[in-house]
């Protein structure tokens, strides 16, 4: 369905600017579940084909036949999760992967595990020929050991949780702990750490970051963990009402660094004015604001090139990495740490 789908949308089958049937219509014309209908629906909108109006329903962003074929690799994402894949690498690897001769789709797991794993062995029985996952979504699958054995790349973004089996690929995020550390020792005053806890990516930063601490001399005035599941269920997180308004701050995640600075404008507070703040990645809001974050960043491209070249060798060779690909950060000024 998901194939015949596509082919319609980018023939014109369904006229330009013109919205698709309604999912009770297309479950009946394919003769299938209308859940299946949402979800292939759901797949075509991450993949950039579908553009989905709220109350309206959906409408075709791509209209033109398909030019390339290459090696068919599915990026493999969760129903629930909204932030990580559309704004970082998704996008990167749709953009990239004709020049290493692959052919990425997107399409979402199911929510239980039995589930999934019947659904990744679809995928392969489909034609995919490799998979890249979220450690986050798949940590208890049971067949991912059996695709490396039948010669099928698995590559995690992240961290794998199958370390020796399946290789990961992702920022060394203990090291950018120890980054920050070493620049804010430079603003010579005692940071309030606000991080995430639950995933293995956050328990590494703050590691790092107490390490870094010891090293460079810094002094921690007060941490604060926030529940990482909260988030990615899209569920409202606040910050403690202790948070000091003044002083200096580093947020460990985008999520925290939203947090933090909605929470100051609200007081008419201001990074870099009343505040200093280190952030890591910076938000899309503030692309074209004249606040500029001093910000830990990753390079979403060279990852999405390493994984790109780390798949496209284990497709020719059947060989995977042994260990974890990981991609350090770098420190990018802006005006508020160091407000000119």
């Amino acid at each position: 369905m998901l194939e015949l789908l596509t082919d319609r949308i980018e023939s014109g089958y369904y006229g330009e600017g013109k919205r698709l049937p309604s999912e009770r219509k297309l479950a009946q014309e394919y003769e299938v579940p209308q859940s299946r209908v949402h979800r292939v629906l759901q797949e075509l909108v991450v993949a950039g084909r579908l553009e989905c109006r709220r109350n309206d329903g959906y409408y075709p962003k791509l209209l033109r036949k398909r030019q390339f074929r290459g090696r068919r690799v599915a990026i493999c994402i969760d129903s629930d999760w909204k932030h990580e894949p559309k704004d970082f690498y998704v996008s990167s690897m749709f953009q990239l992967a004709p020049a290493f001769g692959i052919d990425i789709s997107v399409v979402i797991l199911p929510r239980t595990k039995a589930e999934r794993d019947v659904f990744l062995l679809h995928q392969v029985s489909d034609g995919v020929e490799g998979l890249i996952l979220y450690p986050h979504f798949v940590e208890d699958s049971d067949v991912l050991p059996l695709f490396r054995a039948q010669g099928i790349p698995v590559f995690f973004w992240d961290f794998s949780p199958l370390p020796g089996i399946c290789p990961g690929i992702g920022i060394d995020h203990f090291a950018s702990g120890l980054l920050a550390a070493k620049v804010l020792a430079r603003r010579n005053l005692p940071v309030c750490y606000i991080g995430l806890e639950g995933a293995t990516q956050n328990r590494l930063k703050a590691q790092g970051f107490h390490a870094g601490c010891q090293r460079y001399g810094v002094t921690i005035q007060q941490e604060t963990f926030l529940d990482y599941k909260t988030f990615i269920d899209g569920k409202t997180v606040y910050l403690p009402d202790d948070l000091p308004e003044h002083g200096l701050f580093y947020t460990a995640t985008r999520h925290t660094t939203s947090l933090l600075i909605g929470r100051m404008l609200d007081r008419g507070l201001f990074p870099g004015r009343d505040y200093f703040l280190l952030a890591t990645d910076r938000l899309h809001f503030a692309d074209g604001s004249a606040i500029q974050l001093d910000a830990i960043l990753r390079d979403a491209s060279q990852m999405s090139r390493s994984l790109l070249e780390a798949m496209r060798n284990a497709l020719d060779t059947g060989e995977l990495p042994c260990n974890d690909l990981r991609a350090p950060m770098q420190y990018v000024p802006g005006n508020t740490l160091f407000p000119k």
